[in-house]
């Protein structure tokens, strides 16, 4: 477990720089002070205990360790001019995003016949890649926002957000969507505060052997080639409901209706078999897709209209789970 302790912090901060504790002169010749209090510290470098600085008095601060790790990581990304960009899966920002409505819902993409679609989706949209800086401004305030450092490259700038002890604030990262503005968070809430400058080093720019989290706020890069492979996943699988040789309508077991599209179904519709459970379609290798209730436009665009469908039968429920396998792929 991370400890939260700033009692044997190991970065300190001398004419407003961080420094290292096997950097400074022993006692308080080390000249640091303490970025959260101001009040000054002394090196305590003994040959019992690990090297570390405290305050010279007293002190009830005990922010000591996470200022000087947001300041120390800020620091090395001026310093190092450049940062590992993570990969790019999906828009997945945050609980302030709008869903995007997405035909190819779980309980489509579990079906054998969308494996490929399914696949495709969880693929990266581009890999983690290391780029370099012309430029780094640490702290430069940016129309109106204060990104922690802004990468200036090719005449174009990265935002990079440091996380400490709070995650970028909601609002803040809504603007920075809103102006199409490439940002990324580093994720050093649960970096253990008596951590060397050389160890952080490796965590921040991310080119170390366990880089720290990081994830995108705002990828308008990323967010184009999605919204494209999205249009290319939705044209492939309108083509197959239209496609498809049979459809079936079926009544949920509860009230209301709902459609499936199904391909060669091996169910014995037209002798006699009237009850059809839902779960007997969703995991079958012939089922296509399943539109419920205000899917009734998209559905007849489709497939045409609701009275077109083979066959209605009424549905009844299954009522365990633990009977799934009974009848997943089961042919009748």
């Amino acid at each position: 477990m991370v400890s939260q302790s700033d009692k044997h912090v190991r970065i300190g901060v001398r004419d407003g720089q961080c420094v290292g504790i096997n950097e400074v002169e022993r006692g308080r010749k080390c000249g640091c002070v303490c970025a959260a209090c101001g009040h000054p510290l002394v090196a305590r470098q003994g040959e019992i205990r690990a090297w570390h600085f405290a305050h010279d008095v007293q002190s009830d601060c005990n922010n000591m360790g996470e200022t000087h790790i947001h300041l120390a990581a800020k620091q090395i990304l001026r310093d190092r001019k450049k940062i590992v960009l993570p990969a790019f899966h999906d828009r997945e920002y945050g609980q302030e995003d709008e869903p995007d409505k997405e035909y190819l819902a779980s309980s489509i993409l579990c079906n054998p016949m969308h494996t490929d679609l399914c696949n495709e989706a969880s693929e990266a949209l581009f890999e983690a890649i290391e780029i370099s800086a012309d430029d780094i401004l640490v702290e430069e305030s940016l129309q109106g926002i204060r990104p922690d450092i802004i990468l200036e490259r090719e005449r174009r700038q990265l935002l990079v957000e440091i996380r400490v002890s709070h995650e970028t604030d909601v609002e803040k990262r809504k603007e920075i969507r809103r102006r199409k503005q490439p940002c990324i968070e580093i994720d050093l809430s649960k970096t253990p505060r008596d951590i060397s400058l050389p160890e952080l080093e490796g965590l921040v720019v991310g080119d170390g052997p366990k880089p720290a989290p990081r994830r995108w706020l705002s990828c308008p890069k990323g967010e184009r080639k999605d919204v494209m492979r999205r249009e290319g996943r939705k044209r492939e699988f309108f083509r197959r409901v239209k496609d498809a040789r049979s459809k079936l309508e079926v009544r949920w077991p509860y009230g209301g209706i709902g459609w499936d599209v199904v391909d060669h179904c091996p169910l014995n519709v037209y002798h006699g078999r009237h009850q059809i459970r839902i779960i007997d379609c969703v995991y079958c290798e012939h089922h296509v897709a399943h539109f419920g209730q205000g899917d009734e436009d998209l559905h007849g665009e489709l497939t045409g209209r609701k009275d077109s469908c083979i066959v209605y039968t009424n549905c009844t429920p299954i009522k365990s789970v633990s009977k799934l396998g009974k009848y997943r792929g089961q042919e009748f």
